[in-house]
């Protein structure tokens, strides 16, 4: 989507961070989890950003710009599980860089998707439980769609966003409100 609508896409322009570990997420209660799973979603869902930030922050401090944009999750702010939990961190990494960069005009932000119509949260919540939980969590009563958070993107990677850092644009349909 950046590229139909005329971005430069390069490395030291605009780093998207979206890795994620969630296809065949198992829900373990947070007294249960084992140790190895909880560090198998430390290292992809959220190591995994900090080093690729930690790569770019050169080129674009030399440059005097750049857009960082980190991919999270209402999870982050709604449950207590792993997942859940690595996504808050990455909330957390958002604030954390957008602090330290900004003096170098950097922005840092992060997307905060609901529940999305992806196969990976169709395989997740089988036979009709992805629209009961979209019912109950979402004001719009609708899945999102990738397409949903791709505008988001566009915003955050565009002039348009410059005086935002920091900040955590959900793409909920409402799931997750909070007044200043």
């Amino acid at each position: 989507m950046l590229v139909a609508e005329g971005a430069k896409v390069v490395l030291a322009d605009v780093l998207v961070n979206n890795a994620v570990l969630y296809a065949g997420y198992i829900h373990y209660s947070m007294s249960e989890l084992p140790v190895d799973y909880w560090e198998k979603f430390m290292k992809v869902n959220v190591t995994s950003m900090l080093l690729t930030t930690q790569a770019v922050i050169p080129a674009m401090t030399a440059q005097g710009k750049g857009k960082i944009i980190n991919q999270s999750s209402t999870a982050g702010a709604l449950s207590g599980n792993v997942y859940g939990l690595t996504k808050l961190a990455v909330q957390g990494l958002t604030v954390a860089f957008a602090r330290e960069l900004a003096v170098h005009n950097v922005n840092v932000n992060c997307i905060g998707p609901g529940v999305t119509n992806t196969r990976a949260t169709l395989d997740h919540y089988p036979d009709g439980k992805m629209d009961q939980f979209v019912e109950q969590l979402h004001l719009i009563k609708r899945a999102a769609t990738p397409d949903d958070h791709g505008k988001a993107l566009i915003h955050l990677a565009s002039d348009e966003s410059d005086m935002m850092t920091g900040q955590i644009l959900r793409t909920d349909g409402g799931a997750f409100l909070l007044p200043v």
